[in-house]
């Protein structure tokens, strides 16, 4: 059995989500069905639980130079509220993670694979110099995704704010019921 659970478990379990073991935690695989679940999500939209990844702070002075060094994004045509999926190599290349959020200048947030995510902050925090820090916030951040061709405007009535004008690979701080987004 898995020891980790997401914040989420227990709604899950509450609402008949059929749960299995993925690299140590207890997640929902399905509700209905898989079949079911994907054509709604490809015909409206689905919720999924991620919050069993690992989310890195790398922020200070420097961070932008020392990380595009560190991953194989172009972190010079990443905009802030933009982010981008790339890759955390090893020695050899071969490909470990890695979605980059710029949320300014010297300020990033590294979101990776559960089942890597102590070997991918310890590949990322030897390739940094020591001024640019680096914070593992994956046990403090919950973490859904919402996909699907109505995301947008399930997202917006729930927020009550437009996100047209996000694009693709955009997000943006904000709250919701006073807690941070």
């Amino acid at each position: 059995m898995s020891d980790l659970r997401t914040p989420l478990t227990a709604w899950h379990e509450a609402h008949g989500a059929k749960m299995a073991p993925f690299a140590g935690w207890l997640m929902p695989i399905q509700y209905e069905g898989i079949i079911v679940e994907h054509q709604h999500t490809r015909q409206h939209a689905g919720l999924f639980d991620i919050c069993h990844m690992g989310e890195f702070l790398i922020e200070g002075p420097g961070a932008d130079e020392a990380l595009s060094k560190a991953v194989s994004h172009n972190l010079q045509t990443l905009a802030p509220g933009k982010c981008r999926y790339g890759f955390l190599l090893n020695e050899k290349g071969g490909v470990l993670d890695g979605i980059i959020y710029r949320f300014g200048p010297d300020s990033f947030m590294a979101v990776v694979n559960a089942a890597c995510a102590a070997n991918d902050f310890a590949v990322l925090r030897a390739r940094l110099p020591q001024s640019v820090k680096m914070t593992d916030i994956s046990a403090e951040t919950g973490k859904i995704d919402l996909q699907g061709p109505e995301s947008l405007d399930v997202l917006e009535k729930l927020l009550g704010q437009n996100f047209h004008d996000l694009g693709y690979f955009g997000f943006r701080e904000t709250t919701w019921q006073g807690a941070p987004l």
